[in-house]
Parts: structure tokens; C-alpha cells; sequence
């Protein structure tokens, strides 16, 4: 142990603030891509539906998202999740025009979905989707000034967000009953499973998260910092991975979904 406080000496490892900063802007960059591909699907589903297309579709979707990073980056925390923090150096009147641009298109998309209704021809889910996704980015990034309860909001959104769109998928992927080869996914993947499903989940991922840090700990005495950095890299992994399988150009993930392509 005192081997470990010569190394530490209390402070943080020389550079570990690259390894938070490049966090910080991946996982909103990951949360903002995994949100799209989750708007994607649910407009999919309506294709009667009047919607906004091309560049002003992406306009609108990410105009709240980047006002949020630009914000966050503005205002220079010096410090994330406890551990030093380098942000982008924008000047607070980029973040205010940013904001000005992004307000005027909330405005125009809100308007835009009163005239769908209007024609009978809203597409609800979508909208309501849509309307989650604008909120909890301005909550996580512009309206909560404590960036680390910012960023635990929209994480605890993005994780439920994701076990709900993959027990979805997993609900029609076995919806004709339990498949032998899949016997315990299918089997809660089933209707009326789906607090099963999540409460599985949690208890799996807890098991193996409190593993493999008991074991960091023993080897490394590192503490928070491998903590930190183990978090880190099992979310990048899980990044990397989302990228290759949830294409939903993919052929077999549009019939499960039952989405147009």
C-alpha cells in the first residue's frame, strides 16, 4: 500500500485527463447517434406520416444535441466525474447563437407537428420520442449546471433507452415462444417479461462490473482511477460494437422491427 501512495501520492495519474476528456465527448457523440438510429426506427413505422426530410430532418434532431456540448464546452469545467476535465475553448457567444438557432428550430419542428395533427397525419410515437430527446438533452446539458449530474441523467436515459429498444427487438425476434437455442433470453423476452428482462440485465452486468474491479483493486491498488478508466473502456468497446450491429439498413433488423427500409 505504500508502494501504491508513491504512486498516486493522492493525486490523479499524469495525463488520465485525456482519458475523461475523450469520454466526455464520445459518449455525448454515442448517446446523440443512438438516439437517431432509435428516431429512425420509430419513424419506420409510419410512413403515412408527414415528417421533415434531408438536411433540415438532421437539423432539427441535432440542433438541441450539439447547442448542449457547445454549452458544456464553454462554460470550462475544470473537472468530470471527479477526475480533470479539458473542454474545447468556445466562446460563451457561439454558445449563445448556437442556442438562439437551435430554439428556432424546436420552434419550427413544434409547429411543423401541430399542422401534421391538424391534416390527421402526426405520427405520434415519433413525436413523443422525439420530444424525450430534446428534453433530456437540455436538461443533461444546458439546464443542469453540475456537469457530472448532467451527464449521470442522460446516461441512466441512454442505458434504459437501450435495454428497452433491445428487449423490443428481442420481444419480436421470439414472439412465436421459447426457442430451444435461446432458451433463457427467449424465454424472457416474452410479453409481460419485460421488468424481468431489464432486472436480469442489471443483475448480470452488476455481477461482472463488481468482479472485474474487485480484481483491479486487488492486482493494482489503483482505486477510483482504474475504476475510471475500466468504466471507460467497456463503454468504448460498447460503442464500437453498437456501430456494427444496430445497422438499421440491415435487412433482417427491418423485418424484426417491422420498419420500411
Amino acid at each position: 500500500m505504500a508502494h501504491c501512495d508513491a504512486v498516486w501520492g493522492g493525486r490523479q495519474p499524469y495525463h488520465l485527463w485525456t482519458v475523461v476528456t475523450v469520454y466526455f465527448y464520445w459518449q455525448w457523440w454515442h448517446y446523440t447517434r443512438q438516439s437517431w438510429g432509435i428516431s429512425r426506427a420509430y419513424r419506420g413505422k409510419d410512413r403515412e406520416a408527414i415528417y421533415e426530410d434531408g438536411w433540415l430532418d438532421q437539423a432539427i434532431f441535432y440542433a438541441i444535441p450539439i447547442f448542449g456540448i457547445i454549452s458544456r464546452s464553454a462554460e470550462q469545467h475544470p473537472t468530470f466525474i471527479g477526475m480533470e476535465l479539458w473542454s474545447f475553448p468556445v466562446p460563451p457567444v457561439v454558445a449563445e447563437f448556437s442556442g438562439y438557432f437551435a430554439m428556432a428550430l424546436l420552434v419550427y419542428w413544434c409547429l411543423a407537428r401541430i399542422r401534421a395533427a391538424a391534416l390527421g397525419k402526426l405520427a405520434t410515437i415519433h413525436t413523443l420520442y422525439m420530444a424525450t430527446h430534446f428534453a433530456i438533452f437540455y436538461l443533461g446539458y444546458i439546464a443542469t449546471s453540475d456537469i457530472t449530474l448532467g451527464w449521470l441523467m442522460i446516461n441512466i436515459w441512454h442505458n434504459a433507452q437501450y435495454i428497452l429498444f433491445v428487449w423490443m427487438y428481442n420481444n419480436k425476434r421470439f414472439s412465436n415462444g421459447i426457442d430451444p437455442n435461446a432458451k433463457i433470453l427467449s424465454y424472457i423476452s416474452q410479453n409481460g417479461r419485460m421488468w424481468f428482462y431489464m432486472l436480469t440485465c442489471i443483475a448480470v452486468t452488476g455481477v461482472i462490473y463488481w468482479g472485474v474491479l474487485r480484481t483491479l483493486d486487488w492486482l493494482f491498488f489503483a482505486g477510483l482511477s482504474a475504476t475510471i478508466v475500466l468504466y471507460q473502456i467497456v463503454n468504448f468497446h460498447h460503442y464500437l460494437i453498437d456501430t456494427k450491429i444496430w445497422k438499421l439498413r440491415k435487412p433482417k433488423l427491418q423485418k424484426t422491427l417491422e420498419i420500411d427500409g
